[in-house]
């Protein structure tokens, strides 16, 4: 799916308030010696794709997220069919 990324510094404030949301919500200090750093950095980063692809879907609004997934979910099944 297409997106719009963030640019450095826009990601470097949404990691800064995603670490803050969770750390405010009970969640130790996030540093890289958190014991559980590399499954935090895949959520921000999945919650940042959403965020890109949303910003993406917004600027395009003939889009649909659920027609672009359920198009992507067409291919993958003609694309197995093909083979």
């Amino acid at each position: 799916m297409s997106r719009i990324e963030m640019s450095d510094s826009e990601f470097s404030k949404f990691q800064d308030d995603f670490y803050n949301l969770l750390e405010n919500h009970g969640v130790t200090e996030i540093t890289c010696d958190h014991q559980h750093f590399n499954q935090i950095c895949e959520i921000r980063n999945k919650v940042a794709e959403f965020i890109e692809e949303e910003k993406y879907l917004n600027q395009h609004k003939e889009l649909h997220r659920d027609a672009v997934i359920d198009n992507q979910y067409e291919r993958s099944c003609d694309a197995k069919s093909n083979n």
